[in-house]
């Protein structure tokens, strides 16, 4: 039994100009679409406990029409659809469907999937080439330096806040520091004519042994640290120490917002955890 013009065209989604796809456009069917390609480049990234999946265009010559997609997702089971990523133009979606539940917490991994549609052609599903785990992969933004002070002209003491995330206590979003995301949060603390590097951990963010000279223009930059690796770009202060006090000078915030963030995706990539490795997912 020979298959109707609509069947031909699903079988043939993906290839490159297959003769049966081109008979089929030539007889004006399936909107002469020639062939459909899949979305290519698949990639999946967590900031600030955002995840955000995202993918090439598929290429498709000689094409007037939209290109919509749509994209599921999973922990484990059966895939579930993201209610706000069907039928879309944009090349990224925000897992909302993530944020319904406590997988942080429990470590779930995330499988994303995504298909293109054009007409009445639908390419096949694309998957995530891997599992991706938002608390061992995430990443988070440079916390703020709200205030710099001395403690016993000895002692760096440095005020900061960290960047919110979606999820909630009560009516106010949990900060990504937050002892209930269990994210073990660490700062990556660099200064200037000091040369200090060094990482340092709540409930006080300190660096002794600080020996400033009066006078003096110093620059600190911060990072957040988790398991994902470093935020993409510091935070950063100018200050100076006149008597017993110091002066903050200029602040250059350079926090990049998870919509920046998915513009430019990159994959995640392997990072040796500084901390005492008792928190857990």
């Amino acid at each position: 039994m020979e298959e109707d013009d609509g069947a031909m065209c699903g079988k043939f989604l993906g290839s490159l100009y297959s003769s049966s796809v081109v008979r089929a456009a030539k007889r004006g069917n399936c909107n002469r679409v020639k062939g459909i390609w899949e979305p290519t480049d698949i990639r999946i990234n967590t900031l600030n406990l955002e995840t955000v999946m995202s993918w090439r265009a598929p290429v498709i010559k000689n094409n007037t029409h939209t290109v919509y997609y749509q994209v599921e997702s999973k922990n484990y089971g059966s895939w579930d659809a993201e209610d706000a990523c069907q039928h879309i133009l944009k090349t990224f979606c925000a897992m909302e469907k993530m944020k319904e539940s406590d997988f942080i917490a429990m470590g779930f991994p995330i499988y994303a999937r995504v298909r293109a549609s054009l007409a009445n052609v639908t390419s096949n599903w694309v998957e995530t080439r891997r599992q991706h785990r938002p608390s061992e992969e995430g990443k988070i933004d440079a916390p703020l330096i709200n205030n710099i002070s001395m403690l016993n002209n000895d002692t760096l003491i440095l005020d900061l806040s960290f960047p919110e995330t979606p999820y909630k206590a009560g009516t106010h979003r949990l900060r990504a520091d937050d002892s209930k995301l269990n994210l073990g949060v660490q700062v990556n603390v660099r200064i200037e004519k000091l040369k200090v590097n060094k990482i340092i951990s709540k409930p006080s963010y300190r660096i002794s042994n600080v020996h400033l000279q009066q006078n003096t223009v110093y620059t600190v930059s911060v990072l957040s640290v988790v398991r994902g690796g470093s935020s993409p770009v510091p935070n950063i202060k100018r200050f100076e120490k006149k008597g017993e006090n110091i002066y903050i000078l200029e602040e250059i915030p350079t926090s990049t917002s998870p919509d920046e963030a998915t513009k430019s995706i990159k994959p995640t990539t392997e990072f040796k955890f500084k901390g005492d490795g008792s928190t857990r997912f």
